[in-house]
């Protein structure tokens, strides 16, 4: 007896309704990217989107995340559990000088959305820029190239292994 082909994945038996993971909060991260917004789920693998307006973020990422559960639970892939659910609400409460809670309601809006979107987008692109930062710094503050003999910085050392081949930097002459 042959066992009959098929291209379609075989769908594995999940362990809860689909109705239990669509009622799943995950968390997502926001980047600011050149004028749009990039939204990803960390828990989802490739659940991202992007985003031209900062009002389109929560609705936009419902959508995404919706629609990535659904098609994996169709696939019958496993469907991770939010890794943060328990531990963070998504709730907070801040205490702001009145002059600033105006400032902040007023600047909300001018852009036409709740004050609730408005600080959730300042506080997610704030975070996006420190991440950005970071990286920067660990990339351009790499440690400084030493000194070659006798501490003269014009002359680093020679250098060892994958760049030996490349030619030392010529001192400035002092007739310039």
């Amino acid at each position: 007896m042959t066992k009959k082909h098929t291209d379609m994945p075989s769908r594995q038996r999940q362990s809860h309704p689909l109705s239990y993971y669509l009622a799943q909060t995950y968390p997502y991260t926001v980047v600011p990217d050149d004028g749009s917004f990039f939204i990803e789920f960390p828990d989802l693998p490739g659940c991202m989107t992007q985003v031209e307006e900062a009002a389109e973020i929560a609705d936009m990422a419902e959508e995404i995340r919706t629609l990535w559960i659904e098609t994996e639970y169709e696939r019958g892939a496993e469907i991770p559990a939010p890794t943060e659910n328990e531990s963070f609400s998504g709730k907070f409460l801040v205490r702001v000088p009145k002059s600033l809670h105006r400032d902040l309601a007023r600047a909300a809006g001018r852009e036409n959305v709740s004050l609730n979107a408005y600080v959730t987008t300042l506080l997610a692109q704030r975070n996006g820029i420190r991440d950005l930062a970071t990286e920067l710094a660990s990339t351009i503050l790499a440690p400084p190239i030493p000194a070659g003999p006798h501490g003269d910085p014009d002359q680093p050392r020679r250098p060892h292994g994958e760049n030996a081949h490349l030619p030392r930097r010529a001192k400035r002459s002092a007739a310039h």
